[in-house]
């Protein structure tokens, strides 16, 4: 009798264990709304890792304009690719607590996938550029978990105010 209890003890500590993990293993990143002034212009990549630093492995370049409107643009380059500059569409959620400021972004990159949401870092008194965080938690199906398991992360920052392709052309 004994031994069955501390079995079921045993099993729901490792279920609360995994639970935890799971939790903190989650995909977050910070959130701090932002009026749409604070939002709108030409943001670049500045970082991207999962397993390692694909910025640096990759030589990517990428810049995001994001626009009021709900359109923009993407360009695009790395060590095998050929620049390309395309279009994307975006959406924008409002803040539940402040209805005049918005806490992600949704990026549609138009390859299918459907929209990329990204958290809004809003620039403030003392902070002088706005940013956009994604976090995700990828996992491959491996026998062992901790293989298998990370979080992919990407941070841009905003260059300009511009909301056309003029500072891409200028810096592309």
């Amino acid at each position: 009798m004994k031994n069955s209890i501390r079995r079921l003890i045993s099993l729901a500590t490792v279920l609360a264990l995994l639970i935890l993990s799971t939790a903190v293993l989650s995909s977050c990143y910070v959130v701090k709304s932002g009026k749409m002034r604070k939002i709108e212009g030409t943001y670049q990549l500045t970082s991207y890792s999962g397993k390692s630093d694909m910025l640096a492995e990759r030589e990517m370049t990428l810049y995001l304009v994001i626009r009021s409107d709900g359109t923009g643009y993407y360009a695009y380059k790395d060590n095998d690719t050929e620049p390309v500059i395309k279009g994307i569409t975006c959406s924008f959620e409002q803040d539940p607590e402040n209805s005049s400021k918005y806490s992600d972004v949704f990026v549609n990159f138009g390859d299918g996938d459907g929209p990329v949401k990204f958290g809004i870092q809003a620039a403030g008194w003392f902070e002088i550029d706005t940013r956009l965080g994604f976090s995700k938690l990828q996992w491959t199906n491996t026998s062992d978990l901790s293989l298998g398991t990370y979080t992919l992360h990407a941070s841009f920052t905003r260059v300009s105010r511009a909301t056309d392709l003029s500072y891409i052309n200028e810096h592309f």
